[in-house]
């Protein structure tokens, strides 16, 4: 992303005022949950147009009419080609992303994507479908507006449940989301004409709900296990209070702060889903090739009947979550074959042997980040779809019986949240606790960057290159030119910085670095631990261009006759907000003179003779002063004083 900054102009970006009504999106990759907050009003589950709770995260285009939830899901199956889902997958990511070739190779959803030369990013490309003849013709999405399209969606069934327009929100990301796809997702609220308060990690939404109705005397952890539809997160969260006020009169407030995070991503509940479908698809091969006398294809490479697969696995799954056995049946899957299998729940925990098999990681990864074990932990709340799972319940018990020393002081698996909603509605209380228009219990909350972040600076001159090459890590590994001598040349300048280490508190006070320059610079935010980012992150987060040095060094040269001047000095400011995203935040550039002035001599010790002679002028002025007073009393009249004068 390049961004350029005016060194001595730059300004801060201030939010308008916000609405009275605020919205929580637990934003999910195939499910979103929206929660409202209004003055007066408790919290509550925004229901769609057909009722239910939850909408589902697609859009499709059929006949010129744009479909959402419920309709746009079951176009899915009829109309894959027109239709688009897991939408947050594309968000700020490249066309060689692994969830994008997963999409396209494992998931086998239709949809085509392209590289947008004009953005220098992902489009998603589609045949048109205002009419059922695509008419050879081509439209090109970008992901930012079908999310877009989504949360307008949000906006609008909130509007017909509340009866007023609501532009203030709050919005759950992962707690994988990087930066660029963190901006990526404001970037489709700003097109929805959403104002994010804040986003907020889905983990740390539903740890914000859990402790809501609680008090904690003594602090306590507790570990929050999330298994969504594309990955499983894991927090470690300590809940602790602190007394707010004087003596006299104070008040007792909860917070609780995240002390460790763990993710899994490919191990949620939809790669269940497709691991099942890849056994429907070899069964029905089967099927079709004894049709056919050995001359039949492979199911998979056909959308529709695929899309149909998909959607029977994801069923077929639910059910055995409450059933040892269930039969699937697909009438007309393709070529005039009735499609039908027994399944039982061992076939689907073999079949998914692979995804489950990371289901644990997560949990001993945030264990290890909070440096806690088992045995510190009060408690265990799970959430999320794919917690329904049998097999993921009976791993989690035996993950917590194995680690707990004290074996007649079992860790239960705690459902005390509504494992679908919690993180709308704790989205919504963290919209009205940041919000003006409301006056909420206070509930402290601290949370961390994940990934350290740094800084790396060189001269302008190398500017096009760096746009070219993606990035400054060249001029950090030798890449710089020498001269003869072995000395730096002034071309070759460059500086690099840790900003925000691992671990960094979110909304923290601002980084400054300081340096003297004399050149405009390009500046790059990147990742310093690059090897562990999330498959597929680019390690630059954002490029500025920062002028204005190079003109204020040339008028101070003018300006500096005795040639005592010093080079100018550049201060650099970072930010990383509540949301997780970190900024340059102002730049300026100065010169300090410094020049030597003499001391006046110091005044000699008075004599003893001197001190006498000082009291009798001290008396003789208060005489004075005393006959001063006496003529201004008989002198009162300032217009005949102006007379005789």
């Amino acid at each position: 992303m390049q961004r350029s900054v005016v060194a001595l102009l730059l300004a801060a970006a201030t939010a308008p005022l916000a609405s009275s009504n605020v919205i929580g999106i637990d934003f999910g990759t195939e499910f979103m949950k929206v929660a409202l907050v209004q003055p007066g009003s408790p919290l509550e589950i925004v229901t769609n147009t057909v009722s239910k709770r939850k909408s589902e995260t697609v859009v499709a285009f059929v006949r010129g009419e744009r479909l959402f939830a419920s309709d746009a899901y079951g176009s899915l199956s009829r109309k894959p080609e027109q239709s688009y889902a897991r939408l947050t997958e594309y968000l700020g990511r490249s066309e060689t992303h692994p969830s994008i070739e997963t999409l396209r190779t494992k998931s086998y959803f239709p949809t085509t994507t392209r590289f947008n030369e004009s953005r220098g990013a992902l489009a998603i490309a589609a045949p048109k479908s205002t009419t059922e003849d695509y008419g050879g013709g081509w439209d090109e999405w970008q992901p930012e507006e079908l999310v877009a399209m989504v949360l307008t969606y949000a906006k609008d069934i909130t509007r017909a449940y509340g009866g007023n327009v609501v532009r203030d929100c709050v919005i759950t990301v992962p707690m994988s989301a990087t930066q660029i796809e963190r901006e990526a997702l404001l970037a489709a609220a700003e097109l929805a004409d959403l104002r994010v308060l804040s986003l907020i990690e889905a983990n740390t939404a539903a740890a914000l709900q859990f402790g809501l109705d609680r008090k904690f005397d003594e602090p306590r952890k507790v570990l929050f296990y999330n298994a969504g539809s594309e990955s499983i997160q894991a927090s470690v969260v300590e809940y602790s209070t602190f007394v707010e006020g004087t003596k006299v009169k104070n008040k007792t407030i909860g917070q609780f702060e995240v002390l460790g995070k763990g993710w899994a991503r490919g191990a949620g509940g939809f790669h269940v889903d497709l691991a099942l479908a890849e056994t429907i698809a070899d069964a029905f091969n089967e099927q079709w090739k004894k049709k056919k006398k050995g001359k039949a294809g492979d199911v998979r490479t056909l959308a529709r009947p695929m899309a149909k697969i998909r959607a029977s696995a994801k069923k077929t799954k639910e059910v055995l979550s409450a059933n040892e056995k269930i039969p699937v049946n697909i009438p007309s899957l393709h070529d005039d074959i009735d499609f039908h299998m027994m399944v039982t729940r061992k076939d689907l925990e073999a079949a998914a042997a692979d995804v489950l098999a990371k289901a644990m990681q997560p949990v001993q990864d945030a264990l290890a980040k909070a440096n806690a074990t088992v045995d510190d932990l009060h408690g265990v709340e799970i959430i999320g779809g794919g917690v329904r799972v049998p097999k993921i319940q009976e791993m989690l018990r035996d993950f917590f019986a194995a680690g707990r020393t004290n074996k007649s002081d079992p860790l239960e698996l705690g459902l005390h949240l509504n494992g679908d909603e919690a993180p709308a509605l704790g989205a919504a209380f963290h919209g009205a606790n940041v919000s003006t228009s409301f006056r909420v219990r206070k509930v402290g909350m601290l949370d961390y960057a994940q990934h350290a972040l740094g800084v790396r600076m060189t001269n302008d001159l190398y500017a096009e290159s760096v746009r070219e090459g993606g990035g400054l890590m060249g001029f950090f590994k030798g890449g710089t030119k020498k001269k003869d001598d072995g000395d730096e040349s002034p071309e070759d300048w460059h500086k690099r910085a840790t900003l925000f280490k691992a671990g960094a508190r979110l909304g923290a006070k601002p980084r400054t670095i300081a340096f003297h320059h004399d050149a405009d610079i390009v500046c790059e935010l990147a990742y310093d631990d690059v090897d562990k980012l999330p498959p597929g992150t680019p390690k630059t987060v954002a490029l500025y261009n920062i002028s204005g040095i190079a003109a204020f060094a040339a008028d101070m040269a003018k300006q500096n006759t005795t040639g005592q001047l010093p080079r100018p000095k550049v201060q650099l400011s970072f930010t990383l907000d509540a949301s997780g995203i970190a900024s340059l935040s102002k730049a300026e550039v100065s010169v300090v003179e410094e020049y030597e002035v003499d001391a006046p001599p110091p005044k000699a010790e008075p004599k003893a003779e001197d001190n006498a002679t000082a009291e009798n002028a001290t008396e003789a002025n208060a005489t004075d002063d005393a006959e001063a007073a006496e003529a201004a009393k008989d002198d009162d009249k300032p217009a005949e004083a102006a007379k005789d004068d």
